[in-house]
């Protein structure tokens, strides 16, 4: 069930971050989420692995990563990871580091992404097809997030006219 606070964080990633962080997290690409307010990155990072329904996050999910725990961002692995932006910017200020290329960014202040390049069609056999397959897939997608976050939003409202 949507309760306030995920229909919340369905309403602040909007489609496009909410079809974009899917996407990668079913293609197991690393994830890093940023978001000023802390509190909000438990419940985006909690939307999107349950968008991987029936299937679960096989992987490392950290919806708010301490300082100590930074260097994973550098692992070779599938991550979910949520991080204050002051602490991101921090982070990748330090040691002239370039860790940006190693997983899609969903920076949720700015409801932008990155690593669109990372998002190719490797191993898909479907060559230019593969790519138009890709373009209608997402548009069905986006159309299904768009129902979805309506419903997250008349949710919302709904409960607070009755309170």
């Amino acid at each position: 069930p949507l309760d306030d606070t995920c229909a919340e964080a369905m309403i602040l990633l909007g489609g496009d971050l909410l079809v974009y962080g899917w996407q990668a997290l079913l293609l197991e690409k690393p994830v890093v989420v940023t978001c000023t307010d802390p509190t909000l990155l438990t419940p985006i990072c909690t939307v999107l692995t349950s968008l991987l329904t029936p299937m679960r996050m096989a992987h490392a999910v950290i919806p708010l990563i301490h300082d100590q725990l930074l260097p994973m961002l550098e692992a070779p692995f599938s991550f979910l990871v949520g991080m204050r932006t002051d602490l991101y910017l921090r982070y990748l200020g330090g040691e002239g580091r370039n860790v940006e290329q190693n997983y899609i960014h969903l920076n949720v202040d700015a409801g932008r992404h990155n690593g669109a390049e990372k998002m190719t069609d490797e191993g898909n056999a479907g060559g230019e097809g593969g790519a138009a397959y890709n373009a209608r897939y997402l548009e069905a997608l986006a159309t299904r997030v768009g129902s979805i976050l309506n419903r997250a939003s008349s949710l919302r409202t709904g409960r607070r006219k009755g309170q």
